[in-house]
Order: structure tokens, then C-alpha cells, then sequence
């Protein structure tokens, strides 16, 4: 498993507890699980806590209101705010620019964004209709997987390995 997205668990888990998730194309949550993944335990439980407070089209308002991505950054102060595209892009890169903004784990933060804005696109079939109770329950879906890691299955190698160790003969 390299990204949270591959986590075997989250199916079933959106399948006995989340089903206000199934209408989501496959790629919404995986973007969400994939980008919640930058941010620490105690961030996607405070955008979860918040979710009441979540704005579109703006990273942030005057009235406590603020993007995905603000919410989740909002704990580190001004400094740290996630803020505009450059810091969204400064966040997930290290740096900054058009040439950042096609490096692969921007990806999943650009895409939420654009749908949670109600963007329409063809990454997500043209389906623009995120909740903020969605929200809420891809944090409680990414919480609830890093508390369960994945059963490990042995690799064909290590099968093989075990398979070959089985077979040797004892030298007298």
C-alpha cells in the first residue's frame, strides 16, 4: 500500500458506515483520503469540527469561515495558513509556480478544491455535488484507517522465499 487511497478497508467501511459517501465518484475519495494524509490526526479532526464553518470559491473569509484546506492549516497560525494557490501549492510541494502545480501529490488537493468550489470536471465525470456532511465523513473515514493499518499480505517473493526454505534439505 503506498497511498491511503489503496487502504483495502475503506470499501467495507463506507459500506457499513459511511454510506452517505457511495455517491461520490471513486476518485473524490480518493483525493480526499490522499491529500487528508499531509495534515496530522489532530488537523482532520479539527476540519471534521469545523465542517460548519467550510466556504467556497474563497480560502478564507472574515468571519471564520474558510476552504478545506484553511480549516486544515488553521492551527498553524498566520504564517502557516493555507491561504491561496501558491500556499496550497507551497504546502504539498515545497515550492511554488506552474511547474510545482503538475507534480503528482498536488494533484489530489488541486482536484478537491476545484470540487468542493463546484467546478464540473472530468476527473470526477463531471460531478460537482460535495456536502459539507461529506466532508465530515471522509475525515471520519481517513481517522478511522489510520487507526486500523492494513493487514499485510506476503508478496509472491517472500511466498516464494518461504516456499524455497520449506524445500531445503537438511545437510548432514
Amino acid at each position: 500500500m503506498n497511498k491511503p487511497s489503496e487502504h483495502p478497508d475503506i470499501i467495507p467501511l463506507i459500506e457499513t458506515q459511511f454510506p452517505g459517501l457511495r455517491s461520490l465518484p471513486w476518485q473524490v475519495v480518493a483525493d480526499a483520503l490522499d491529500a487528508f494524509a499531509h495534515f496530522g490526526a489532530d488537523r482532520v479532526e479539527h476540519l471534521r469540527d469545523s465542517t460548519h464553518r467550510l466556504i467556497r470559491n474563497h480560502f478564507r473569509d472574515d468571519h471564520g469561515g474558510g476552504c478545506i484546506f484553511h480549516l486544515l492549516s488553521e492551527a498553524d497560525g498566520p504564517d502557516g495558513w493555507i491561504h491561496s494557490k501558491e500556499s496550497l501549492t507551497r504546502y504539498f510541494t515545497g515550492g511554488c509556480g506552474e511547474a510545482f502545480r503538475h507534480q503528482p501529490q498536488y494533484q489530489p488537493a488541486k482536484w478537491l478544491v476545484r470540487v468542493w468550489d463546484g467546478e464540473k470536471t472530468t476527473r470526477y465525470g463531471n460531478w460537482n455535488a460535495i456536502t459539507p456532511a461529506m466532508i465530515h465523513d471522509l475525515c471520519e473515514l481517513a481517522l478511522l484507517l489510520r487507526q486500523s493499518p492494513p493487514t499485510t499480505e506476503p508478496s509472491i517473493a517472500d511466498e516464494w522465499q518461504s516456499l524455497q526454505s520449506s524445500m531445503a534439505l537438511p545437510i548432514d
